[in-house]
């Protein structure tokens, strides 16, 4: 074999290799991306948005409830009689009937943010917008008296998944001194806070609910996949496009990856 030849097939074979190895990391880099939405699929339910929550897919068996004697154009959140007014910016309520050793029982689901404080114009200083996560905090220590509400910071979603990075407060389940309608629950709050932009979604689920592995588990994969606006809203406009992402199918590049959903 003359050298011409022994050169172009040491070359087919480098080329072969170098191109086998990236098809074999972007085929398992699209394993992980379908993993990652069976994973979604298997724990959460629709999407729904609306405010600051771009995209949230709240557990599964959590349903929207809404006021249907709201006169509005657009739906309004049905806030359970146990909630007080001043526990501002609830933006969706979703329900769930879940099972306890005394039959069966609701959980909630509360996502409250600052974007109708955005969009409403005032003059106050500073602007109400931005203290709403703490005032959040003492209305629901106010209402609900927590044994002992902590939190920690925590990182979403987690590293080799896939999303938009977010830093939540998260506490751990903890236990109320109000009981609701009867019955001793328990909370979990996650906070987000960007100083602009700013929300808190809220777990309430019986204390004695036989299926609280799977509620804090639908909860955190919730969080895993949520998007939230990355500015706030222009003052006065209802309807601002905003930014963040609008995902149907729940999910954006890897986390740490720097790249897209693989294909090919």
């Amino acid at each position: 074999m003359n050298r011409p030849h022994v050169f172009l097939l040491l070359a087919a074979l480098v080329l072969t290799g170098c191109f086998g190895s990236k098809y074999e990391s972007q085929l398992e880099e699209t394993g992980r991306w379908y993993a990652y939405l069976d994973k979604l699929n298997d724990h959460l339910g629709d999407p729904w948005k609306d405010g600051n929550f771009t995209y949230l897919r709240p557990p599964q068996g959590f349903t929207p409830q809404y006021d249907p004697n709201a006169d509005t154009e657009e739906p309004v959140p049905l806030v359970p009689d146990f909630v007080e007014s001043d526990l501002e910016g609830l933006r969706g309520v979703f329900v769930k009937d879940v099972p306890t050793a005394d039959g069966k029982k609701k959980a909630y689901l509360f996502a409250a943010d600052n974007y109708e404080l955005w969009v409403t114009p005032t003059r106050k200083s500073p602007h109400p917008a931005l203290g709403f996560v703490e005032r959040f905090g003492r209305s629901f220590r106010r209402q609900f008296e927590p044994v002992d509400l902590t939190s920690t910071r925590v990182v979403m979603p987690k590293s080799g998944s896939f999303g938009t990075i977010r830093r939540f407060d998260v506490s751990p389940p903890t236990e109320l001194g109000t009981p609701i309608d009867g019955t001793t629950y328990d909370a979990i709050l996650a906070e987000y806070d960007t100083n602009d932009v700013q929300g808190v979604v809220v777990l309430l689920m019986p204390a004695d609910a036989t299926n609280r592995t799977s509620l804090q588990t639908g909860f955190e994969v919730a969080l895993e996949a949520l998007e939230l606006r990355d500015r706030a809203p222009k003052p006065g406009v209802k309807k601002d496009a905003g930014s963040g992402s609008n995902r149907g199918t729940g999910g954006g590049a890897p986390v740490g990856s720097g790249g897209s959903v693989p294909d090919f």
